[in-house]
This record gives C-alpha cells, structure tokens and sequence, in this order.
C-alpha cells in the first residue's frame, strides 16, 4: 500500500488537536462579527454627533436673538431666509470642528418663512471609514441626519430705547378723526416665542 495512502487513512482516523483546527476555522466569522460591530458602533457614535450638531444648528438659526427671526418680521412674503441658513452652517461647523473620524458629504440648510411661522431644516450626509469591514470591501459607512425646528414669527416689531422688541399681536393703524393714526396701544409685554425641534433619525 503506498505510503501516501496510509498517512491520509491515519490523518483521517486521529482524533487529536481537531478542537483547535475547529476553533481556527470559527474564528474567521467570529472575527469578522466583532469587526462588523467595532466598525458600525464607530458609525452610530459619530452619527449621534452630528445628529446633535444638525439640532444646534435648526434651533440655533431661529433663535430669539437671530438674524433669520429679525428678517422674518420685516419680511411681506413668503420664502426663504438666507441670512438663516448661513447661520445654520457656522452654527454646525462649530459644533461637530472636534469630531473626528468622519467626511462630511453634504449639509443642507434651508431656513424659510411660510405665514407666520419660521422653518428651519438642516439635511446632513456623511461618510465614517471602516477598520475591519474594509477587510472584506466595505471602506467606508454612510450616516445621514434630518433636524427641523419652528417658532412662530413676532407680527410686529417696535424700538424701545433703542433697543428691538418683539410684540405679542400686531398694531391694526386706521386714519382717526383728526387725521392722525388710531393705533392699538403696544403692548408692554414680549411675545413668548415657542421653539420646538422635531427630529428624524434614520434606522
């Protein structure tokens, strides 16, 4: 009988060491799981980040103080406020400039008025490169994040002191008796601005 022969028939009759040849072949997929979950917890991390920073950026870009909230109460139509989205986009650079690890793809600020209420929406897309998942073809994970947040327009603006206020309802002027205008007295109280964010997060 050749010898060859024999040693196949006693390789294939030895018990010994077969756990570790088992464990040696579990390992590639076993590897490959805990890369897949490193590399996609990295991707949800970074996501979060950016989710908070697109949150910033919607509420930031209307807020009381804003320039988009002063340009809506002096504007007569609809349509949108590019003085907003340009805050919206500093108020994102700043908040995500110590984030690492990811490449921004695109960010869509849109800050508008529509009746008496101002939107502010912020679209983002970006990608997170992969360690393990690179292994097996996959470079990088794309992230994407919606933020959007609404605050009702003040009617009518008025200067005390110098200084701008926000009404609570508008002033209706009318030509009185004397030729001078009727005005509803303003009022002393500020406007309380209600600012909510809804999000969406993609699964």
């Amino acid at each position: 009988m050749p010898a060859l022969v024999v040693f196949i028939r006693r390789f294939a009759d030895d018990q010994r060491g077969n756990l570790a040849v088992i464990f040696a072949l579990a390992c590639l997929p076993l590897l490959s799981a805990i890369g897949c979950a490193v590399d996609y917890s990295r991707a949800v991390q970074v996501k979060g980040k950016l989710q908070a920073a697109a949150d910033a950026a919607s509420l930031g870009s209307i807020a009381r103080s804003s320039a988009a909230l002063a340009m809506a109460g002096s504007m007569y139509n609809d349509g949108p406020i590019q003085v907003g989205a340009v805050e919206a986009l500093n108020f994102f650079a700043a908040n995500v400039a110590g984030v690492p690890g990811f490449s921004l793809q695109s960010l869509t600020p849109d800050v508008r008025k529509t009746g008496q209420v101002v939107t502010s929406t912020i679209t983002f897309s970006a990608t997170v490169p992969t360690y393990f998942l690179g292994i097996m073809g996959k470079k990088a994970l794309t992230v994407t994040g919606y933020s959007m947040a609404q605050v009702n327009v003040p009617i009518v603006f008025r200067r005390v002191g110098g200084k701008l206020v926000y009404q609570s309802s508008p002033r209706l002027i009318e030509p009185g008796p004397n030729g001078a205008a009727n005005s509803t007295p303003p009022s002393s109280e500020t406007s309380q601005l209600t600012t909510t964010a809804r999000v969406r997060r993609n699964p």
